[in-house]
């Protein structure tokens, strides 16, 4: 529940100013300590290091000098019309619009010099034939810290409309963001996970109906249907959601886009609807995407930020307006496979790229990632042959007929799958180049077998870097947490993969223990590890609730 207006403005607007004053005295002496330290890391390692230290301060010194200056004028504008009066004024609503300009330039651009961003927008197409006079309303991805203010510099800047925003009540607590978004039209939502009333979503659609009845040539409708940016934890979560209200063929649907999240679709339809005469934009984007974590954005100052964006623009004649509700809610889920497909097809173009190893729920079948690590088709009915699971699309990936012999599997059938995943993983080629130790996660239950995520490790035998398996294993962990819930009495296997004999080392414990400690604080499901290789596989452990995990050696 956030605080009234009043006592946000009163705490959070000093705060600001002390918090740009303090940087202002600390930064000059902070930049001298992080050149000497950087200067101390150069010669002990003979090369330069990005100072990411340096490049935080800076730009947080940018960042809240701005919204001081930004407060500053709001308060003057706020005075001059005469304490608020005239302030929801044609005039005064383009100042404020001025305003907001003003800080994201000024935000845009510091963090340029300080973080090294760069953007690359292709689209939307030109104002041409009309389309300048039309409304428009803006249908974006969420993903990565910021980049909402990256659509929104972008709708100002480049293409001089004046965006309208549903956003997240919480967002409010920031002060500049508070003053001039309250003082133009925008619609704040405030989601409630743990209530069933139905208050919360009606409100939310009515606020943004209000905000695209009033759309005239200038505006733009900005909407992130997601709803929250994309994580592995909210992507499980969406589909399981769409599962339980009984939406088995969008969660089908979902699960085949792994870089997005699935489409909240009520508050879109609701502004196709109120506004008739508006074109679509749809956008997508990549390269803040990775940045999941505070982890991950500390760790990605020690590099330049390149974001990449595609723009598609839909005439208002195209929009399916007068079909039905379910043919609606397809067209935007075709649209957001097309944007899933764009930026599968941007990961594809560095396939070195961070994002690739780390988040695996993002690889799309067809990119670089499934000729170096092969997996089953995933379709609609698993493969199976004589009660067993038919694992030769790990080896193949070939499009053979799906086949439902020994459908459910019964008890002998799960054991059998089993031992035949294992053992076919570990007779799959090593490829050159490609990371030769890597952990599989396979889900398995009388409607099938799966493969839930494949997490390269690195090409090593030895003990692996203990910062890299710690973060790889939080993620197991959590794909442990959410199963697909294809089917009852499901059970996982957590399956380690390198080119060695089925002996366990003291290097395979070790990853073991890791996994077992990432899995110790949640409720899994019930699980197995194995290790595999060209000499064979061998179980090592099953997970039981009475007592803490142990290498099995025998």
């Amino acid at each position: 529940m956030l605080p009234p207006s009043g006592v946000r403005r009163l705490v959070f607007v000093p705060l600001v100013m002390v918090i740009a004053a303090a940087l202002t005295v600390l930064a000059p002496p902070l930049a001298l300590f992080s050149a000497a330290f950087a200067a101390i890391r150069k010669s002990q390692t003979g090369r330069a290091h990005r100072m990411r230290t340096l490049r935080v301060v800076c730009f947080a010194l940018a960042w809240f000098l701005g919204e001081t200056a930004a407060l500053t004028v709001s308060g003057c504008l706020w005075i001059v019309s005469g304490f608020g009066g005239r302030l929801n004024t044609e005039p005064y609503r383009s100042r404020n619009y001025a305003v907001m300009r003003w800080l994201l330039d000024l935000i845009y651009h510091a963090a340029e010099r300080t973080c090294g961003l760069s953007v690359h927008v292709t689209g939307p197409p030109g104002e041409q034939q009309g389309a300048a006079s039309r409304p428009i309303i803006v249908l974006s991805r969420h993903a990565g810290p910021g980049d909402s203010l990256l659509v929104v510099h972008h709708l100002l800047t480049v293409c001089g409309r004046r965006p309208r925003l549903v956003m997240k009540a919480a967002l409010q607590l920031d002060p500049s963001l508070d003053v001039l978004a309250n003082r133009l039209p925008n619609a704040f939502v405030q989601h409630h996970r743990r209530t069933r009333s139905s208050t919360g979503p009606r409100h939310h659609t009515e606020q943004i109906k209000r905000l695209a009845t009033g759309l005239d040539e200038q505006s733009a409708l900005v909407i992130f249907p997601e709803g929250a940016n994309w994580t592995p934890l909210r992507w499980r979560r969406g589909i399981a959601r769409l599962r339980k209200r009984g939406l088995p063929d969008l969660a089908e649907r979902a699960a085949a886009m792994p870089n997005v999240l699935p489409p909240r679709t009520a508050g879109a339809l609701v502004a196709l609807a109120a506004c008739p005469a508006a074109d679509v934009i749809f956008v997508a984007h990549t390269g803040l995407d990775t940045l999941v974590s505070v982890r991950d954005v500390w760790q990605s100052l020690s590099s330049d930020f390149a974001v990449t964006a595609r723009w598609w623009r839909v005439p208002a004649d195209e929009v399916p307006r007068a079909a039905g509700h379910q043919a609606q809610v397809d067209w935007l889920y075709d649209w957001w496979g097309r944007i899933d497909a764009w930026i599968s097809d941007q990961h594809a173009r560095l396939p070195g790229s961070r994002d690739q190893d780390t988040y695996p729920e993002r690889r799309a079948a067809g990119s670089p990632a499934d000729a170096l690590y092969p997996r089953p088709r995933q379709t609609r009915t698993p493969r199976f042959v004589r009660g067993g699971c038919d694992t030769a699309a790990m080896r193949t990936l070939s499009d053979s007929t799906d086949t439902r012999a020994g459908l459910p599997l019964t008890e002998a059938g799960l054991d059998a799958a089993r031992h035949e995943v294992a053992w076919t993983l570990g007779d799959l080629p090593f490829h050159p180049g490609a990371a030769s130790r890597s952990l599989w996660v396979v889900f398995l239950g009388a409607a099938g077998v799966w493969t839930h995520a494949v997490l390269p490790v690195d090409n090593a035998l030895d003990k692996p870097d203990p910062g890299h398996i710690t973060h790889l294993s939080e993620i197991v962990g959590m794909t442990l947490e959410f199963p697909l819930s294809r089917g009852s009495g499901e059970e996982a296997l957590v399956v380690l993969r390198r080119p060695a004999a089925a002996a366990i080392s003291e290097a395979d414990a070790y990853v073991f223990r890791v996994v077992c400690e990432a899995a110790a604080a949640r409720e899994t499901a019930p699980w197995r590890f194995y290790v595999t290789g060209p000499g064979g596989a061998r179980e090592c452990f099953r997970q039981t609730a009475s007592r803490r995990p142990e290498v099995r050696t025998a």
